[in-house]
């Protein structure tokens, strides 16, 4: 039977597990709007924050994102980054309902030098009590210019 010390200890090697296998480098472009003091917008800007976690490349279709061709549906789903919310919460990064707090309207993450926009996101609990686990589900940022198509 699982019980609340069971859980704890069980949270605990969570915890040191994800020290040794969740060390993919993830830059988080957090998006920051910067309003001057007479309160009128002077533009957004970003700050690069570091994050740790696991990331599972092409893993399995974990989210439905398409997008219509001429030939058909394309599947641009290609990312989940796991990241352990002890780890956001010990880094400041969750809200008051323990849940990641970015932005999936303007904020980017970059995974090996590639720009990736948030397209999915859910908390993962392994049992017992509150989730320990964020997935956060990521597709390569497309940028349309002229007729060409840079990912």
């Amino acid at each position: 039977m699982l019980t609340a010390d069971n859980w704890n200890a069980f949270r605990q090697a969570m915890m040191i597990a994800h020290e040794s296998f969740n060390q993919q480098e993830v830059i988080w472009e957090r998006m920051i709007s910067n309003i001057d003091r007479f309160g009128e917008d002077s533009g957004l800007t970003t700050d690069s924050i570091t994050l740790k976690g696991l990331v599972f490349y092409n893993y399995m279709r974990t989210w439905v994102i398409s997008r219509p061709t001429k030939t058909g549906l394309a599947d641009d789903e290609s990312l989940v980054v796991i990241l352990n919310k002890d780890y956001l919460s010990s880094l400041g990064y969750l809200n008051s309902n323990g849940y990641f707090q970015f932005n999936p309207g303007f904020d980017r993450f970059i995974i090996n030098g590639i720009r990736y926009e948030p397209a999915g996101d859910t908390d993962a609990d392994q049992a017992f009590s509150d989730p320990t686990l964020f997935y956060l589900i990521l597709k390569r940022e497309v940028r349309n210019t002229g007729d060409q198509v840079y990912g």
